[in-house]
């Protein structure tokens, strides 16, 4: 969901949409007579975006609740539709979205016509509303087969032990919705697009007092980079989150932290009804770094199996993950501004037709380029979090690379996994899944199946070697982004660079630049 949510904002950022190619319903100019067949083919459309939606997620629900027969095998497919159907309506929500902002004037309609770019914010929460209305229709028709899944999930709970829990209301299930999947891209989004409404209004006055032709541009970026800095502050109250209180537990939490090397500002207690079983860590830097804990998590796992997944939130610090996907997105950027800088050079393509390349080869960039280097970061964080973990295992198999030799492979970097600590990071795992009702063998974009992942702790604590190998091949990802990065941010430098600033800076080109890029 949260890519989809990011492609959106990021359409509202973009200018010159729709391309005047693609434009199914061009409005005309704007001094002419009202073009009244573009607006209501525009609104009809925007309406069947809607309807559109609904009715998919009736008959997915529908379709969903036929599975479950009250057996387990009903109740895996039941767990194995409800995953597809999101997956659809997240592929119908995208296309929808992309056709009604690229192929129809209901961008314009909503900023010129109706005049609403007058306000900061108003054209775009209207822009956006067929989108949320979508979302809002859609997960209200899904709500029975996402009840069934959890009134599972919580009489599995019950039968282990755990207090009994009311399934959420659709009221409760809404807000949680709109909190964890819209509004955490949404708030520090909004802001974007608050500073860049005013940034705008003076765009040629700081262009033209820079003499660079990307000023306003570039402080746009400014802004997207201190609120993405500043996110781990939004998120904390938009997710209805409290401090871990002091007990058994946080002193757990506080020594593995010393002992991981983890600095932080809070552990927090992530309220969701008891119904969400997970975890997660937000912020750059420790000041502003947040561990979260879902409290349904806190409810039905051990000490031990919270100490696991606290490791995996762990090891997405200690090994800079955050950072090295900032180094993904600057690159990515410069691969689609690479692209079409060579059409722009070398065809004669129209702006439009151009934006709508560059929309798709960002989503490919996007889709195929994040999803590997994110599952094999959270592969990373897995071997972490079983690290994490081992100093507490009180015995293990005398098979053990670890325990064997206890002074030779001690630290959270030893050249080896504790065969112990790799099976308490799988059940880990696979509880989670079961409790979250979540087919193990599912795929996942961002973390890859359950199964797929507790496969590979298991075989790297068998097989040391192996361990070796994908440490290296992790290393090598990690050098070759931040190596392209940094030729792409010199190749940009060196065709971009202002030939009024180049001149106060001879002594670090040589050579003047090309007479066709100079300003």
């Amino acid at each position: 969901m949260y890519f989809v949510v990011i492609i959106v904002f990021a359409l509202l950022l973009a200018d010159g949409l729709p391309p005047r190619e693609l434009n199914l319903f061009p409005l005309g100019r704007l001094n002419a007579a009202n073009p009244a067949h573009a607006i209501n083919m525009t609104l009809i459309l925007v309406t069947a975006q809607v309807l559109l939606s609904a009715a998919y997620a009736i008959i997915a629900n529908q379709f969903i609740i036929r599975a479950n027969d009250g057996t387990h095998a009903g109740l895996d497919r039941t767990h194995e539709r409800h995953s597809r159907a999101g997956l659809g309506l997240l592929i119908l929500l995208t296309v929808t979205t992309l056709f009604l902002m690229i192929c129809t004037p209901w961008l314009p309609l909503v900023r010129t016509v109706w005049r609403l770019d007058r306000w900061p914010l108003a054209a775009e929460l209207v822009i956006l509303a067929p989108f949320f209305a979508s979302l809002t229709a859609a997960w209200l028709a899904l709500y029975p087969a996402d009840r069934v899944i959890r009134r599972a999930a919580i009489d599995q709970r019950v039968l282990d032990g755990a207090a009994p829990r009311p399934v959420w209301s659709r009221g409760v299930y809404l807000a949680y919705k709109f909190r964890h999947h819209i509004a955490i891209i949404a708030a520090p989004m909004l802001v974007v697009l608050f500073a860049k409404h005013y940034i705008d209004r003076i765009r040629y006055d700081v262009n033209r007092a820079t003499r660079l032709p990307y000023a306003a541009d570039l402080l746009v970026g400014s802004a997207v980079s201190i609120v993405l800095f500043i996110a781990p502050l939004f998120i904390r109250y938009i997710w209805a989150t409290r401090r871990l209180e002091n007990g058994d537990l946080r002193d757990r939490l506080e020594r593995q932290c010393k002992r991981v090397g983890l600095k932080y500002r809070e552990i927090l207690v992530w309220d969701s009804h008891g119904l969400i079983v997970n975890a997660a860590v937000m912020g750059f830097i420790a000041p502003i770094r947040f561990v979260l804990l879902s409290d349904g998590l806190i409810e039905t796992m051990s000490p031990r199996q919270i100490e696991a997944v606290f490791g995996h939130e762990a090891g997405h610090v200690r090994h800079h993950h955050l950072q090295f996907f900032v180094v993904f997105s600057v690159l990515s950027m410069l691969v689609v501004g690479g692209i079409l800088e060579l059409l722009n050079r070398f065809t004669n393509i129209g702006d439009g037709i151009l934006q709508l390349i560059a929309m798709v080869a960002t989503l490919l960039v996007w889709g195929a380029g994040f999803g590997w280097v994110s599952r094999c970061f959270e592969r990373q964080a897995d071997i972490f979090g079983v690290r994490a973990i081992t100093a507490d295992i009180d015995s293990c198999t005398p098979d053990c690379v670890i325990h064997a030799h206890p002074e030779a492979n001690a630290g959270l970097f030893a050249p080896g996994l504790c065969l112990a600590a790799a099976h308490v990071f799988g059940g880990t795992l696979q509880r989670i899944a079961e409790l979250n009702g979540i087919p193990r063998e599912a795929p996942s974009w961002r973390h890859g199946s359950i199964s797929s992942r507790c496969r590979l702790v298991h075989n790297l604590a068998d097989h040391p070697s192996e361990l070796n190998r994908f440490d290296r091949k992790v290393i090598n990802l990690k050098a070759t982004l931040v190596t392209l990065t940094a030729i792409g941010l010199a190749i940009a430098c060196w065709l971009y660079w202002p030939s009024h600033l180049f001149k106060k800076s001879h002594t670090i080109f040589s050579h003047p630049l090309p007479a066709h890029v100079q300003h």
